[in-house]
């Protein structure tokens, strides 16, 4: 007699004798079969044993503030500050009050005011010299003047979650900032009711600022009121605050998949991990399918989203993996590989000619031996382009090229949007994830310092939209 509950050869397609990927019984008889078969696929995942985290582009997961309480926007531009990986636990330290009413701790630029109102501080734009900056309060600072609002409860190396309730009067867009020599974050607050701004810093001296009213304008007023600092003990949050750094939530499409597209150089999604050792495991959902880069270091934090990459699953491991569990991963990530489009891209394997693509007029590009290869001609930095690439799209380029132990190959997609390889003179495989909000196209670059007498070559060139 046959059970109600199949065994696992039946719900998830595979021998039982594999311990991953093993029975279970069904979730929900409400479901889908495969919507139960990809919940226990995720569930064997985070019973391999090594799993430091796993990230999933969920929007239930990503918000635009590194301290979680903004939801990500799904429209396509939203910014990520932080991504939460599933299953995840965050442990806070006591909640530090800060003195923040007291006049003596707080400064106006220019000839802006700052007075109590109440129970919050008040500061108004008039005018003067910077004064679009507001007004600002130290939080750590106690040898200048105005001396800090905690000065001496932040410790170096800690990272700590920054709270404040502000309003605005009618019609105002002010910014609030916490700016440090390294890293500063930003947030505006249109509001004219009280609303809590929250964001995440780590603290990397004690002489860190907290400006009030950056960007503030004529007729313009913030109130701030409730400061308090909690430390953020415990952690597998991926964190970005500098707006510029924040990779953007996209969806492909056709099949839905969300993911984050790191489309600048400076694209960073941080997780403090600690030291894990030499030979970690991170699985990645990408534009190329599901891949293992193994023999990964991490000793502190790691960036799961690294710049001019499609990242929809990302899961860290502390070891080598299996071949079983290398399989079970590649099922589940795989569900968040979109599917490609047709190259774009006309001649991007050389075999005759070098048909399709232009140079100016100090570069020399020539076929040769089924390669283009792009020489320094009396100029640095030279290029082979076309333009065919459509904007308002993404897509992954893919190539292979070679230095020839000076200079080194670029791989471009749009303005912004490259892959380097090495001087090395035998070939690499290069790719690179492109979003164009303008006219752009695929370019192929010799990169070198030396004017003449070097080159970079480049063979199977080709651009695909994600569908």
């Amino acid at each position: 007699m046959r059970s109600r509950f199949p065994h696992g050869g039946d719900v998830l397609g595979a021998a039982p004798a594999n311990p991953l990927l093993a029975p279970y019984p069904l979730l929900d008889r409400g479901l889908s079969m495969s919507r139960q078969r990809e919940l226990l696929d995720l569930q064997a995942i985070q019973r391999i044993s090594g799993l430091a985290g796993y990230w999933k582009s969920d929007p239930q997961y990503l918000f635009e503030d590194s301290a979680g309480t903004t939801p990500a926007s799904t429209n396509g531009t939203g910014p990520i500050g932080r991504w939460n990986p599933v299953g995840y636990v965050e442990v806070l330290g006591p909640t530090l009050t800060a003195n923040a009413l007291d006049l003596s701790k707080w400064a106006a630029y220019g000839s802006n005011t700052v007075e109590l109102d109440s129970d919050a501080i008040k500061i108004t734009y008039v005018g003067g010299t910077n004064s679009s900056n507001g007004g600002y309060a130290y939080i750590t600072r106690s040898t200048d003047s105005p001396s800090g609002i905690m000065p001496s409860l932040l410790t170096v190396g800690k990272t700590y979650r920054f709270y404040a309730d502000c309003k605005v009067n009618a019609g105002s867009s002010v910014i609030v900032e916490c700016a440090q020599t390294t890293s500063s974050y930003s947030q505006p607050v249109t509001s004219t009711d009280f609303i809590t701004v929250a964001f995440d810093f780590v603290c990397s001296i004690t002489t860190g600022v907290v400006r009030f009213g950056l960007s503030m304008g004529s007729g313009e007023i913030i109130w701030i009121k409730n400061i308090r600092v909690t430390e953020v003990i415990s952690t597998l949050g991926a964190y970005q605050s500098t707006t510029a750094n924040k990779p953007i939530l996209r969806k492909t499409p056709t099949t839905g998949v969300y993911w984050a597209d790191s489309n600048t150089s400076t694209s960073a999604l941080n997780v403090a991990l600690g030291n894990l050792g030499s030979a970690c495991t991170v699985a990645r959902s990408s534009a190329e399918g599901v891949t293992f880069t193994e023999g990964v270091t991490i000793s502190s934090t790691y960036n799961i989203a690294p710049a001019f990459a499609f990242n929809s699953n990302v899961a860290i491991f502390n070891r080598a993996l299996t071949a079983t569990e290398k399989a079970l991963i590649t099922r589940y990530m795989a569900r968040a590989v979109p599917m490609l489009g047709n190259n774009v891209v006309t001649n991007g394997t050389f075999d005759t000619d070098t048909t399709g693509w232009t140079t100016d007029a100090a570069g020399l590009i020539t076929p040769v031996d089924g390669r283009l290869r792009i020489a320094n001609n009396g100029g640095v930095h030279k290029a082979a382009t076309q333009y065919s690439t459509p904007v308002s799209k993404s897509y992954l380029g893919k190539c292979e090229a070679k230095g020839d132990g000076t200079a080194f190959p670029r791989f471009l997609i749009g303005n912004t949007c490259y892959k380097d390889g090495t001087t090395a003179t035998t070939l690499q495989s290069l790719s690179v994830v492109s979003h164009l909000s303008s006219v752009g196209g695929v370019s192929l670059m010799c990169r070198s310092t030396v004017t003449t007498g070097v080159y970079t070559e480049f063979d199977n060139v080709t651009a695909q939209e994600i569908l």
